[in-house]
């Protein structure tokens, strides 16, 4: 009911697109085999079977990491906000691409290609190590943005040093299906 209200508030936009921004790991959804949790089967293609319009990805992404920092206070110990890991964010990535390939959508942004954090600011809690990392992750706490700055740091397909995580296969073979000229 949300989803058509929120459609059907659109319906006089002129588009030849429907766009979606979607970052599932605020649902904190498993993307594998637990029923209660499992991602719906058409948390995609809800939009084309209730528009008829071409869908395009504006915007998603799923971190590789747990989101852990301290509370209430920097001193505090630390809380896990949210759960993820390489694996969550693989099988996304492959639900996503299979959709947006089924649905024929010509655009996918993924929303970054290489973490932005470092791997011992996403795993220590609090955490310590350079004296300019430090200053930054204080900052962020002190602006109310740790926990999203920790989430949207994993969100890449590279890590921090530009190596592959496992999710790089399916966006490699998603980039070599697109450079197919189409008919």
């Amino acid at each position: 009911t949300c989803l058509i209200t929120n459609i059907l508030q659109q319906a006089a936009v002129k588009r030849d697109r429907w766009a979606i921004s979607a970052y599932p790991l605020f649902l904190q959804w498993e993307f594998n085999d637990t029923p209660e949790e499992k991602m719906p089967d058409d948390y995609f293609t809800a939009f084309a079977e209730l528009t008829g319009e071409r869908i395009v990805f504006a915007e998603t992404g799923q971190g590789s990491h747990n989101v852990v920092i301290p509370l209430p206070d920097l001193d505090d110990p630390c809380f896990p906000l949210l759960t993820s890991s390489n694996a969550d964010q693989q099988a996304y990535m492959k639900k996503l691409l299979e959709d947006a390939n089924a649905l024929n959508a010509d655009l996918v942004v993924w929303w970054s290609v290489r973490d932005f954090l470092p791997e011992d600011i996403l795993t220590q809690c609090p955490f310590s190590g350079s004296t300019t990392w430090e200053a930054i992750y204080e900052a962020v706490y002190n602006m109310g943005l740790l926990g999203a700055w920790v989430m949207w740091g994993s969100m890449g397909v590279l890590d921090y040093d530009a190596f592959e995580k496992p999710s790089f296969i399916y966006w490699k073979e998603w980039l070599d299906l697109s450079a197919i000229p189409s008919e």
